[in-house]
């Protein structure tokens, strides 16, 4: 079962989908960014997690003529090249919070990334759910505030939108 933080979470993350404006110095992606009657392939990344299970759920009854690449942890490499070479829109959720040794926090949450990224052939938008916590000096804030830095980094290379949550 969602708690309340994350039902909040999805809730921001549904606006960043599907509405349109800027309100209280947050940006709201527009949906209709996704060019009418075109079949879009958008990648989500902990496609399994609350997040986005229900982020797959809302896309596939707003459009349901887009392809979905849902991928997670257990996601083969196959699948992962295959989504990362046709991506026309990237939600990247995925990361690690729990870790069985701190190192993992960077593994999951900045190098990930960085191979998810640099596997996008199209060079598509991006929006990456971060943590507050990544204002912090801890394991798991550093490793989140390294992740938004590769997202950063990659929308600087490319010239492709990037849309960091936190």
């Amino acid at each position: 079962k969602a708690s309340r933080k994350e039902k909040q979470m999805f809730g921001h993350l549904m606006g960043t989908a599907l509405t349109s404006t800027h309100e209280n110095g947050m940006m709201i992606l527009d949906y209709n960014v996704f060019p009418g009657g075109k079949q879009m392939h958008i990648l989500i990344t902990g496609a399994n997690g609350f997040m986005g299970r229900n982020l797959a759920h809302a896309l596939r009854q707003a459009r349901p003529e887009d392809h979905l690449y849902l991928i997670d942890i257990r996601s083969t490499q196959e699948e992962r090249d295959e989504a990362a070479r046709e991506a026309d829109f990237v939600f990247h959720l995925a990361g690690v919070n729990r870790p069985q040794a701190p190192a993992e926090f960077m593994q999951g949450n900045r190098d990930f990334t960085q191979t998810l990224l640099d596997s996008l052939t199209k060079h598509p938008p991006v929006v990456v759910t971060s943590s507050i916590q990544a204002a912090l000096d801890n394991p798991y804030g550093q490793s989140k505030r390294a992740g938004e830095n590769v997202v950063r980094a990659y929308g600087e290379r490319t010239g492709a939108p990037v849309y960091i949550y936190r």
